[in-house]
């Protein structure tokens, strides 16, 4: 698990003693167990949000992320303690704490329902993100929302692009990538970006994590209704609680990412999150590059790079 910081231990220890001075936690020990278990969660939250559609890759801090936690993410948490064969008296503690956390500490807009430790033996975890969308689905889910927050699904969907990303996509002259010192092999890698895309492009940027600049590819068939969506004058807009300098009137963020779920839900029956289409770009660009290269781990290099992470290994939480 990743470290914490000491002002997120500082954070759950003044939210759980607060729970108990107000008398929602009985007992000082009680009190003890429970940021006990929020350390945990802490700790997986901070390892695994890139993973956790709820959380969508944004800028957020791990304490807004806490603060900002839904049944989904909790349960998340729940189904990985399971898998570490912990007794059962200490998964069912973490439920009482989170179930303790969704109701009194979170923002959470509405009541969510209580975690249960279900399945205890022989408990098999689904990793969220083994469900792949077709060209077919993504067609029929873009078939039932604007037009406007389909082009910006589109755009996901070829270019891996993170939703709150779209609010920074320039062209790359007016956006230079991010110059980075890389090993023999990153440096190798970065010779092979974009190599074996289907279709003529053009090279835009976005803005990631850790402010590292991107360069990302836009199909050329698609660059001349993405250029009708510049504006004129860039347009100052917020996405959860972060600002940006808008210069294309794309969907974007939270709200586009509510859309695609939404629909998604409702005509598929399921939904894995716009967030999943990167996963779906990265396992489809690994087989491309694995195929034209020869080299699965240069192939492994090349997507990271692509991706943005620029480390192999988180690559390899985007394949399944």
């Amino acid at each position: 698990m990743g470290t914490r910081n000491s002002q997120i231990d500082n954070f759950i220890s003044r939210q759980c003693k607060r729970a108990h001075k107000n008398k929602i936690i009985g007992s000082i020990s009680t009190a003890q167990d429970s940021m006990s278990s929020m350390y945990q969660f802490a700790d997986f939250v901070n390892e695994n949000s890139f993973l956790i559609n709820v959380i969508d890759d944004s800028f957020s801090s791990l304490k807004n992320l806490l603060m900002n936690v839904d049944f989904e993410l909790a349960n998340e948490f729940i189904n990985y303690r399971v898998s570490m064969e912990l007794s059962k008296a200490t998964v069912e503690r973490d439920c009482q704490v989170l179930n303790f956390w969704l109701a009194y500490i979170s923002k959470c807009t509405k009541p969510q329902p209580k975690l249960l430790v279900k399945n205890y033996k022989n408990v098999t975890i689904i990793p969220r993100f083994t469900r792949t969308y077709t060209t077919e689905q993504i067609d029929l889910v873009c078939s039932h929302i604007t037009d406007r927050n389909s082009f910006s699904v589109r755009i996901c969907q070829v270019s891996n692009i993170r939703v709150h990303e779209l609010l920074t996509l320039r062209k790359l002259e007016e956006q230079a990538a991010s110059i980075r010192v890389l090993s023999n092999i990153k440096l190798q890698a970065q010779k092979f970006k974009f190599l074996g895309f289907s279709s003529e492009f053009v090279l835009y940027s976005v803005v990631g994590k850790g402010g590292l600049i991107r360069e990302i590819a836009i199909p050329s068939k698609m660059v001349e209704q993405l250029e009708s969506f510049k504006l004129e004058t860039p347009s100052e807009k917020t996405d959860r609680g972060i600002n940006y300098i808008q210069h294309y009137d794309l969907a974007f963020g939270k709200a586009l990412s509510s859309s695609f779920s939404s629909a998604s839900k409702r005509w598929l029956g399921w939904s894995t999150g716009i967030h999943s289409l990167r996963h779906d770009y990265a396992k489809f660009r690994l087989k491309t590059l694995f195929r034209l290269l020869k080299d699965y781990e240069l192939a492994k290099h090349v997507v990271s790079q692509e991706l943005g992470h620029f480390r192999p290994d988180i690559t390899d939480t985007y394949l399944y």
